[in-house]
């Protein structure tokens, strides 16, 4: 034990590859023909004994017994035996190998002399022949589809033989076939259900035919296997039957027996058992060593438990005070990496406030100077006018700020919420065409914009979003690109990895600045940003928000977004996305080709109902909307906004627009009655809130009130325009 214990591990492997030998080399036995694995042969010619001769016919193909091989050479049991019993005669013999009604013709007619290979189950001796005596005896079994357990399986069924099956009352369903292989064809196409065959034989013919999936079953009879001869032939019958004793007494008969009928049996394990004991005890030698080896392992590993279950009592009887100090250093080391988790999560809050103040800090302040000076030019209406204009940028562009911060936190905090609806992917490009063509223009940049093949164009997915992202990826290619460059915008389908989804591809790549390897690995974080060169020709810088929100949405969606750049060269992003295909019909008026520009007549003919609070925010959004061409009525207050929709049932408006907070009412509030109108053409007109609101829950609630959208104030033309695209026509 104490050897084993230490070379267990050895005497394992060493067991498992004794048995696994052990079964490889009977599993040569069980599947092949043993050790004898080529086919025997005929061990001599056909004698040459004088003149004196006799011509002998044998079955044409019946393995064991007699066939041809490739060689044309005759072999089988009983060609060797007729060599045998005419070298004992003393005498030639002139084989030939014929079917059994030939060689039953040749026979009555004199052509040949002996027919071997015969069974007296055949039939009895007639009047036309005369039998020797037997050489060797055959058993007859059942063969079948399915294996017949005894003879009681055979009745009511169809049996197909060479032999009679007298005194079994099997006449009515017995069919006389004329060879075995016409049986075993037949068993197999399903015209007989089974077939007597000598089991000696079976195995051999069935090989030989390559007919597999029949069975054995029964032995039903067992026959004598001799010569045939014509009648008036006793001397020769006589001189056969003294050399078949011969054989039979120097054991010739059972040697040729051995060779050629047992060889077939030799993969069974009796046969194996028979011939083969020594390898069968050195197979259960391995098999009982192997078992001794699992005895000694689990033995040992019976002892292991014991000592493991020792041990772990003794670890229960340590003192408290040991395993309260263990616990209370796993706590220790906890609570300090929560706390350096939490000290880096901090210092990223007080990073982005402190770029939040920075960036706020400034266009405030200006905003602050410019009032002042307009205040103090009031007397020089062109200069006060000048600051008022700037001032008027200036917080278009704090507004533009304040949204993308809101926006960026939102991502920071993984709150950003995403809507799917139908739409189609062609209308992205349009959008973003009918935004940024104007800046394109200005620079002298020549702006292409491009789609592939898109066999699944209607997706579900955030419009809003998306446009955005992909807005704030362009925008930054105009703004980085020098006047007389190029901005290319593609769509292209991928093959996608889910069914039900579409992948896309969006390409927006210019020949402009570059941007070196280091900036490039820090575009994505939020306040990392560049300088280019307005259409002023002053140097400006973005706010560093713009790719960082791209990235976001991006990657809410379940995309990716990728960046190669060239400094002084150009920049190329990649935007990949996995949509949901959408089986509805995208919004009305998505895909359509509006390849116009902003200040041509885009929105000729369309009318706007405008809901404001004052005089002043009807100064201020009037002016946007007749600057893109839109006719806008405006009403102060909601009541005078409803009853204005009201008379307009002949020609109703196109959009309402609402403030949120008016005089007489709230925005929700105006918003709900006119959805109770009755007139189905003013009840379902898109109407969109105007508010400077943009917390997510506000504008959560603006869609469940039954608004078509938000937009945020003050009005934004290029924004304007895009949600006029966004909303044409949309219930």
């Amino acid at each position: 034990m104490e050897i084993y214990g230490k070379n267990r591990h050895k005497a394992i492997i060493g067991a498992v590859l004794i048995l696994a030998a052990s079964i490889a080399f009977v599993s040569v036995f069980l599947f092949t023909d043993g050790f004898d694995l080529i086919n025997p042969s005929v061990r001599f010619d056909a004698p040459e004994n004088g003149n004196t001769e006799f011509t002998a016919a044998a079955d044409i193909n019946l393995k064991p017994f007699s066939w041809q091989d490739g060689r044309n050479t005759y072999q089988g049991y009983d060609v060797e035996l007729l060599y045998e019993l005419a070298d004992k005669m003393n005498m030639n013999v002139r084989l030939k190998l014929l079917d059994r009604k030939t060689a039953l013709s040749a026979l009555s007619d004199g052509s040949i002399d002996v027919m071997a290979g015969y069974e007296t189950a055949l039939s009895n001796e007639d009047e036309e022949h005369i039998f020797t005596i037997p050489s060797c005896e055959l058993d007859y079994v059942v063969y079948g589809r399915e294996k017949a357990d005894s003879i009681a399986d055979l009745y009511n069924t169809r049996v197909a033989s060479l032999v009679g099956l007298d005194g079994y009352g099997l006449s009515q369903e017995l069919i006389m076939v004329s060879s075995y292989r016409d049986m075993f064809e037949g068993i197999r196409d399903g015209r007989y259900d089974y077939g007597i065959c000598p089991k000696e034989s079976a195995k051999a013919m069935l090989k030989q035919y390559g007919i597999s999936g029949l069975r054995p079953g029964c032995e039903v009879m067992r026959s004598n296997y001799c010569l045939i001869l014509k009648k008036g032939s006793e001397d020769l019958k006589s001189r056969l039957d003294i050399a078949l004793k011969t054989l039979y007494k120097e054991g010739e008969l059972d040697r040729l027996d051995g060779k050629w009928i047992s060889h077939y049996e030799r993969s069974t394990i009796r046969g194996i058992l028979r011939d083969h004991p020594v390898l069968f005890g050195m197979f259960l030698f391995s098999v009982c060593f192997a078992l001794f080896c699992a005895y000694l392992h689990f033995d040992e590993k019976r002892r292991f438990d014991h000592n493991e279950a020792l041990t772990e009592r003794l670890w229960d009887n340590l003192e408290v005070t040991d395993k309260e100090n263990l616990r209370l250093g796993s706590r220790y080391w906890s609570l300090k990496k929560a706390l350096e988790g939490e000290k880096a999560s901090n210092s990223g809050k007080r990073r982005f406030l402190s770029e939040l103040s920075e960036k706020l800090r400034i266009p405030v302040n200006n905003a602050v100077r410019f009032t002042e000076l307009a205040k103090k030019n009031l007397d020089d209406p062109d200069v006060a006018l000048d600051y008022l204009e700037q001032l008027q940028r200036l917080t278009g562009g704090l507004s533009r700020l304040v949204n993308q911060l809101l926006e960026a936190a939102r991502i920071e905090s993984g709150e950003l919420k995403l809507e799917s609806r139908p739409m189609e992917l062609y209308s992205v490009l349009d959008d973003i065409d009918a935004v940024i063509s104007d800046d394109a223009d200005k620079k002298d940049l020549r702006l292409m914009i491009r789609s592939g093949d898109i066999d699944d164009s209607n997706v579900l997915c955030d419009r809003l979003r998306l446009n955005q992202a992909i807005f704030n990826i362009a925008f930054n290619a105009v703004r980085f690109t020098p006047p007389g460059g190029e901005v290319r915008i593609t769509l292209n389908q991928l093959p996608a990895d889910r069914k039900g989804y579409g992948r896309y591809e969006f390409r927006i790549r210019d020949n402009g600045l570059g941007m070196s390897p280091e900036f490039v690995e820090r575009i994505f974080e939020p306040f990392e940003h560049g300088t280019y060169i307005d259409e002023k020709g002053r140097e400006a810088e973005g706010n560093g928000l713009g790719l960082f929100i791209s990235k976001g949405i991006t990657e809410a969606m379940g995309g990716s977004i990728t960046v190669d750049s060239t400094p002084q060269k150009g920049t190329e992003f990649a935007v990949i996305l996995e949509l949901r295909l959408s089986n509805g019909q995208p919004d009305a008026g998505d895909g359509q080709a509006r390849k116009k520009k902003e200040n041509e007549p885009a929105f000729e003919g369309k009318k706007v109902l405008l809901a404001a609070k004052d005089e002043e925010s009807i100064s201020e959004s009037t002016k946007i909307f007749s600057e893109l061409g839109v006719a806008c009525t405006a009403k102060e207050g909601g009541e005078a906004a409803l009853k204005e929709l009201m008379l307009s049932s002949s020609s109703p408006y196109d959009f309402v627009f609402t403030d949120m907070k008016l005089s007489d009412m709230e925005g929700y509030e105006l918003v709900s009655q006119i959805r109770k109108l009755l007139n189905p053409k003013l009840s379902t007109i898109p109407v969109i809130a105007l508010t400077s609101d943009t917390m997510e829950d506000d504008r959560k609630r603006i869609f469940e009130s039954g608004m078509n959208g938000q937009l945020s104030k003050p009005l934004d033309k290029k924004r304007l325009a895009m949600a006029l695209i966004y909303y044409t026509k949309r219930g």
